[in-house]
């Protein structure tokens, strides 16, 4: 999973500052580090306009000869703001984010190379690479291997985010369900006007 969404939300939250999020890339780009082939994240300087974003005609163009020859040398194919207009408009503050884009170009080339070159541009104000971070939540259950349906559904990113609380109440109507399979038993509600041995045990009868 693409870690882009956690730090964008950091920004739209006013928690980063956006200095913070475009500081040197030399840190992002160590031997172990992982990022998105094919694709920068690019601020320019104000000045520099967007003038054609997508590669559906051929080629992308910018108000500035010498970032069009950058578009060139990589074969970027689209170039697109970070946060979309959408949601800009929507933030009390104008942050430098109306500036800072998405550049997507041909996965061959060398994100590291696109970087520094980018960076060496002086209508450029910063370059990063479009780090990953992988986080993901998965339980130490011995049948884990077996339940596909929760990968299917993407669970272990889902639980990055949360695993739930013991306050929501959750029913379950399932004939298939094993309501005496120990990680069950535990969390089951038993009605005590129905618990006919007061044991606060649900017995079952198959």
């Amino acid at each position: 999973m693409n870690l882009r969404p956690s730090l964008l939300v950091l920004l739209l939250c006013g928690l980063l500052p956006l200095g913070a999020a475009m500081a040197a890339p030399s840190s992002l780009l160590t031997p172990h580090s992982e990022f998105v082939p094919g694709r920068v994240i690019v601020t320019f300087e104000p000045s520099v306009q967007i003038l054609d974003d997508d590669s559906k005609s051929g080629l992308v163009r910018t108000s500035v000869a010498s970032l069009d020859a950058l578009m060139t040398e990589f074969d970027v194919v689209s170039v697109r703001r970070l946060v979309p207009d959408g949601v800009l408009s929507r933030l009390r503050a104008v942050p430098d984010l109306y500036h800072t884009y998405v550049v997507k170009f041909s996965a061959d080339r060398s994100v590291a190379d696109a970087v520094a070159s980018f960076l060496a541009d002086s209508h450029v104000r910063a370059a990063e690479p479009d780090g990953l971070r992988r986080v993901f939540r998965t339980p130490n259950d011995g049948l884990w291997s077996s339940q596909w349906d929760k990968r299917l559904m993407g669970a272990p990113q889902v639980w990055d985010a949360s695993v739930g609380s013991r306050d929501i109440i959750c029913v379950g109507i399932d004939t298939g369900v094993d309501w005496n399979h120990p990680d069950l038993v535990p969390a089951l509600w038993v009605n005590p006007g129905e618990d006919l041995d007061h044991d606060s045990v649900a017995l079952f009868f198959f």
